[in-house]
């Protein structure tokens, strides 16, 4: 088993950035929400199932298969929630794992190699006949992006951010809500602006409210000593 090579995170990124401009499927400013089924089928030429009976524990699995594209499969409980929930939190789930396995497309396909005698697997998985390779991911490893977890998960975590929240959209957008804070007095990430900042983007890039804060703490755009000072 290869280990994953390490990448920084400015890099992902931008090879995040870079995908999105490539695909010609990049959300304009003004209603920023990426159309991932069609970024993964069109641009990633990778398959998607948002109905696959997987184990309960499985948010999404991505399997790369000798000589055929890679399929992405997301856990039906999770979609048919969506489907029937009103819950931008269930919603947000549902397009963060999607986007998810998407970067492990992204960032992790080149490093298969892929040989009929001897395949040589990047994850841990299934080495079947067929020479397939399947990696599960949990629902406990969603969004996190430091500690105890894998390289791979947490890179595809950052991979997930950049797409549904690529910094070229997200930060036009979040300054003048962050100044618009400041101006009313927030002072701190918890407070009532600060919330209300959370909410606004998460409804604007169609994410949960967990990932609109991650990706506003990540970038120093919530109320604090520091904000904004990196974006000037």
């Amino acid at each position: 088993m290869l280990p994953a090579p390490y990448i920084p995170e400015d890099q992902i990124e931008k090879l995040i950035e870079d995908e999105l401009e490539r695909s010609g499927l990049k959300p304009p400013i003004l209603n920023p929400v990426l159309n991932l089924a069609q970024f993964i089928e069109r641009h990633l030429m990778t398959t998607l199932d948002e109905y696959a009976e997987l184990p309960q524990e499985v948010m999404g699995e991505v399997c790369f298969e000798f000589n055929k594209k890679p399929h992405i499969s997301i856990n039906r409980d999770l979609t048919e929630n969506a489907d029937n929930g009103d819950s931008l939190g269930v919603l947000g789930r549902l397009r963060a794992t999607i986007a998810h396995e998407a970067g492990h497309v992204i960032l992790h396909k080149s490093l298969f190699s892929f040989d009929e005698k001897d395949q040589v697997s990047l994850f841990s998985g299934d080495l079947e006949k067929d020479v397939r390779c399947f990696h599960r991911c949990l629902k406990r490893d969603l969004h996190r992006t430091s500690g105890s977890i894998e390289r791979v998960e947490i890179q595809a975590n950052i991979a997930m951010a950049a797409l549904l929240m690529p910094k070229s959209l997200f930060i036009p957008l979040a300054k003048p809500l962050l100044k618009n804070a400041q101006r009313h007095g927030a002072s701190h990430p918890n407070c009532k602006q600060a919330d209300d900042m959370v909410h606004k983007l998460a409804q604007e890039f169609r994410v949960s409210h967990q990932a609109a804060r991650i990706r506003l703490q990540k970038l120093q755009l919530l109320p604090g000593p520091h904000s904004l000072e990196m974006w000037k």
